[in-house]
């Protein structure tokens, strides 16, 4: 930038974002998105300038079923829409929704890009299934729902099936642990099994096959994980690490720090240095006591989550530019070597 002002031309803008959550879990969709020759909705989310007005999502400029609900809607504002919804017999008092509700479901309904905003308990997620719904009842469309967590996403299927949506319609992907009565058969292994018609004899033993050689592929995996690892110390892993996270050793690696003169030690008055943590964490245990950040997000991940990661860790190690240029000095080196023979 300095250089650039020196020579009289305009210095570019430059924008910082800061990111404030740990970046590895992010870094596959970025490298995704690197990958794509064009960005999906651009228009909307890049290029649109200050008071343009956004464009309309596709359905509502052809369709006519679609674009009739959603002008009667919106002209009916502050007043019973339910009939309009087709839920008149589930709201049997009427629907009526509030200005901001009716704003973000014309907001859903009219723009490729929505955002709705709100603190809890102000009807966004209902909201949202009313948009599903009308899309649901009037379009072809195949509708994705993408929620951060698997409560977030039970709750918004209920609110959808609640208002008529045909849960026969509805594929539930993902975790299902606390699953409820309403959400286990919409969980896509419940409709595996349901759709799947029994094994034959042949089929059977097929199968048996099939996941014994899956057991055994995997343990060859994690073998393979192991033996790479072993071949790099915990000083190539902790500058690594050191990159990842700021220019300081993650907290979850390190002992508290006492403003007082002593030491916070573990078991047996032991202090753990980085690399003892590492090992812990690499096993799958939970944190010794003393770890300054017990409750960080690394400690949070399970054993396969954390081998997983480990592996990603190992490759970028080895594609590392600079431990390339090493391996490739040292075959130069050793080709020049004169044997002893």
């Amino acid at each position: 930038m300095a250089c650039i002002a020196e020579i009289g031309l305009p210095q570019p803008e430059t924008k910082m974002i800061e990111m404030t959550s740990a970046y590895f879990s992010f870094e596959p969709i970025l490298s995704s998105l690197k990958l794509m020759p064009d960005v999906p909705l651009r228009d909307d989310l890049i290029l649109q300038n200050d008071g343009q007005a956004p464009a309309h999502p596709k359905h509502y400029l052809s369709n006519i079923g679609y674009r009739t609900i959603v002008d009667a809607i919106d002209q009916n504002a502050g007043n019973d829409v339910s009939h309009l919804l087709g839920v008149e017999k589930i709201f049997q008092t009427g629907l009526t929704l509030d200005d901001s509700q009716h704003d973000a479901l014309m907001m859903c309904l009219k723009n490729r890009v929505a955002l709705i905003q709100g603190p809890p308990g102000t009807g966004k997620s209902f909201v949202g299934a009313l948009a599903a719904k009308c899309l649901y009842d009037t379009t072809q469309e195949i509708i994705l729902c993408v929620c951060y967590t698997n409560h977030a996403l039970d709750q918004f299927l209920e609110h959808a099936i609640k208002i008529g949506v045909d849960p026969n319609h509805v594929i539930r992907l993902g975790s299902g642990k606390k699953a409820t009565k309403v959400i286990e058969p919409l969980m896509l292994h419940s409709i595996m099994k349901r759709e799947r018609p029994p094994f034959d004899k042949s089929q059977k033993v097929v199968y048996g096959q099939s996941m014994s050689r899956m057991e055994e592929l995997n343990w060859q995996v994690r073998d393979e994980v192991i033996n790479l690892e072993s071949q790099i110390s915990w000083d190539q892993y902790q500058d690594l690490l050191i990159d990842e996270f700021d220019g300081e050793l993650p907290s979850e690696f390190q002992m508290k720090k006492s403003q007082d003169g002593f030491a916070t030690v573990g078991k047996k008055n032991k202090h753990l240095s980085p690399s003892e943590i590492w090992k812990i964490w690499k096993s799958g245990s939970s944190p010794p006591p003393g770890v300054e950040d017990p409750n960080g997000q690394l400690w949070r991940l399970s054993t396969s989550e954390r081998q997983r990661l480990l592996a990603m860790w190992t490759h970028r190690i080895r594609n590392r530019p600079w431990r390339r240029s090493w391996a490739m000095q040292s075959r130069t080196i050793a080709s020049r070597t004169p044997s002893r023979s």
